[in-house]
């Protein structure tokens, strides 16, 4: 037998995340999808892994990350405040546990600059786009409440008007 100094519950893990998902009509799996690829595409290697990433849009509160129809870049802007939220305060981020609660999330000091990086790549992301939605006409670096703001208002058609 195994003696292992951490319990894993891999099917209560998922069961959380799944009830997570279903809260936010998948928001949330969105969420830990995007985040996951910022994390594979960053130009620094990461030690924040998957599970670490889905635990920590496990707390993200679910209104934020609510998906609703031609809405999803206000995922992305739900994210990105949550994600800088933790980063100003990491007291709140380091009391954060896995959603099974068999440890806390950031249970090892490389992990909290890996999740900076993170948190730092997923705002730049938010900027990017919506410096494509405004256009050029407005190249001046917009503060960062203005860009959510435009994320979480911006619409996606669902089918193409011609």
């Amino acid at each position: 037998m195994c003696n292992s100094a951490h319990r894993n519950y891999p099917f209560l893990f998922r069961h959380h995340i799944d009830q997570k998902g279903k809260e936010t009509d998948d928001g949330a799996k969105m969420a830990i999808r995007l985040l996951k690829n910022l994390s594979a595409d960053s130009q620094k290697d990461l030690s924040i892994s998957s599970y670490d990433i889905a635990s920590v849009v496990f707390h993200c509160p679910s209104h934020v990350i609510g998906r609703h129809v031609a809405r999803d870049l206000a995922i992305l802007s739900g994210i990105s405040a949550f994600l800088n939220q933790l980063a100003a305060n990491r007291s709140q981020a380091e009391a954060l546990m896995s959603p099974d609660g068999t440890r806390k999330i950031f249970d090892k000091s490389e992990k909290w600059g890996s999740f900076l990086t993170l948190a730092g790549n997923t705002s730049q992301l938010a900027r990017e786009v919506e410096r494509e939605l405004v256009g050029p006409q407005l190249l001046m670096d917009r503060d960062f409440g203005q860009v959510l703001k435009s994320l979480n208002e911006s619409k996606i058609p669902v089918v193409p008007t011609y």
